[in-house]
């Protein structure tokens, strides 16, 4: 005879979803202007995954270059596999310079249950430079003499540059 017609049954989840931070690539302008890090994930999650986002410096300087971000809370919405943006404020300027790049980093604050895994938690996004220095050596005419004497050239430029700028010139015989 049966004794207990029914049963329970446990239905373990063995998914992990794993989370990728993604870099960017940006050219600044003279003016303000957003950028994108995303985090992307392969599966949907069950519910709402909570990361906290951070920038650290580079050759990138924060307050100058980008707008830095410390511990900032990142929602990554449940029943989706959407690419998630996390946005850094770049800031142009009018100053020759090299190419820049700072990190971003995610990490898990809370998962509510399920198996996360980042997968990529550190990323280099780079801020390429749109400003072009143009050198003018300003033209010099001289009286012949018997005695020496010398010329002092005018160098100028249309922007400043954040660091020095050494030429070399040289001088050849004319007409």
């Amino acid at each position: 005879s049966i004794f207990d017609n029914q049963g329970l049954g446990t239905i373990m989840d063995n998914d992990t979803v794993h989370l990728v931070l993604n870099n960017f690539t940006v050219t600044e302008t003279d003016g303000t202007q957003t950028a994108n890090f995303y985090v992307s994930r392969d599966i949907a999650s069950q519910s709402t995954v909570t990361l906290l986002f951070s920038t650290t410096e580079g050759t990138a300087i924060a307050s100058g270059d980008f707008t830095a971000q410390t511990n900032t809370s990142v929602l990554l919405s449940a029943s989706s596999t959407d690419n998630t943006d996390i946005p850094v404020t770049i800031m142009g300027d009018d100053i020759a310079e090299p190419t820049e790049t700072f990190d971003g980093t995610i990490s898990i604050d809370e998962i509510n249950g399920q198996q996360i895994v980042i997968s990529t938690e550190t990323v280099t996004s780079t801020i390429n430079d749109d400003d072009e220095m143009q050198i003018t050596l300003e033209d010099k005419t001289v009286t012949e003499t018997d005695e020496t004497q010398s010329i002092n050239y005018v160098v100028r430029t249309n922007i400043s540059a954040q660091k020095a700028v050494t030429l070399s010139f040289s001088t050849s015989d004319g007409t």
